[in-house]
C-alpha cells in the first residue's frame, strides 16, 4: 500500500512522539472506524446524483480522511506483522469462490443470497467487473 520509506516515516513520526504506547488493536481499529465515519460524513445525506459534485468540492477533506484511514491501517499492519499484499490477494481468491462471475455478475447481493429467488432484484447492467479491481476476477491467479 505504501512504499517502504513513507512507512518508515510513518513510524519515525510515531515513535518520536512516544504514540506507540497508545497503538493497539483496539484503538487502531476503533480509531479506522472513527476515521472511515468522518469520510463518511461528507455524502451522509447527499443522493447519487450529487456526489459527482461533492467529490470534486471535498476533494481536499476526502483525501485527508483518506489519508487518516491508510496511515492507521499502515500502524495496525505493522504492528500485527501483517503481509498486506498477501492478505489482500487471499481474500480476492476467497470472494472469487464466493462470488462467481456467472452468480454475481451485475448484482449487489451477499454471497449467501446469489442463489435465492430475491438475488435477482438487485441486478445491475454498469456492474460487470470485480468492484475498485479493473479485472474479472477469472483471471486471479494463486501466487506461484
Amino acid at each position: 500500500m505504501l512504499s517502504d520509506q513513507l512507512l518508515q516515516d510513518l513510524l519515525a513520526f510515531r515513535k518520536e512522539r512516544d504514540w506507540e504506547q497508545f497503538h493497539n488493536l483496539r484503538t487502531l481499529s476503533t480509531s479506522i472506524a472513527l476515521e472511515a465515519a468522518e469520510l463518511m460524513e461528507h455524502t451522509q445525506w447527499a443522493t447519487d446524483a450529487e456526489l459527482p459534485a461533492i467529490a470534486a468540492e471535498r476533494r481536499e477533506a476526502i483525501v485527508e480522511e483518506i489519508a487518516d484511514i491508510a496511515i492507521l491501517l499502515s500502524y495496525l499492519t505493522h504492528d500485527l506483522d501483517v503481509d498486506l499484499e498477501a492478505a489482500v490477494h487471499g481474500k480476492l481468491l476467497k470472494n472469487a469462490q464466493k462470488y462467481p462471475v456467472e452468480k454475481a455478475k451485475g448484482v449487489a447481493t451477499k454471497y449467501d443470497m446469489l442463489s435465492t429467488p430475491e438475488a435477482g432484484i438487485t441486478r445491475h447492467s454498469r456492474n460487470t467487473k470485480a468492484p475498485g479491481l479493473g479485472q474479472s476476477t477469472e483471471s486471479i491467479k494463486e501466487p506461484s
